[in-house]
């Protein structure tokens, strides 16, 4: 990813978890049946996503972020990953493929994340992003 991209990254997270969130919860009574997920799992799921989506806004909101805020992101974003896949050995047999689905692209995008984020933690930090107006 170049430069530019990885100053929208936190935005990227924050946006994602809050819409994906807000969304599993606005759809329940027609995703949680189409999924086969069980209740409880499929409204922890969206309230993670929803409490994540704010605290990854709030850090993105901070100028400058600071590598602590920016490593629970990514520490966090890695864990979920972790959390997916237990989620899917966890409902095998019993969920729909559409929340098979859901389970791996949901956590190989916050693995994603997490590693963009590890990974440029310190530049994110620095507040010099083209994003901030003071970058290349």
């Amino acid at each position: 990813m170049r430069t530019k991209g990885i100053a929208s990254i936190l935005w990227l997270d924050g946006s994602g978890g809050l819409l994906v969130g807000a969304g599993l919860w606005l759809l329940a009574g027609w995703l949680q049946p189409l999924y086969g997920l069980p209740e409880g799992l499929y409204f922890g799921m969206a309230t993670a996503n929803v409490a994540y989506g704010c605290f990854a806004l709030f850090v993105a909101t901070r100028r400058p972020p600071t590598v602590g805020l920016i490593t629970v992101l990514a520490g966090a974003n890695a864990l979920w990953s972790v959390f997916c896949v237990l989620a899917f050995v966890q409902v095998f047999r019993s969920a729909s493929l559409l929340g098979y689905a859901h389970l791996w692209l949901e956590g190989a995008y916050v693995l994603w994340l997490a590693t963009m984020e590890w990974r440029h933690r310190v530049l994110l930090s620095q507040g010099n992003t083209p994003a901030d107006g003071r970058g290349s």
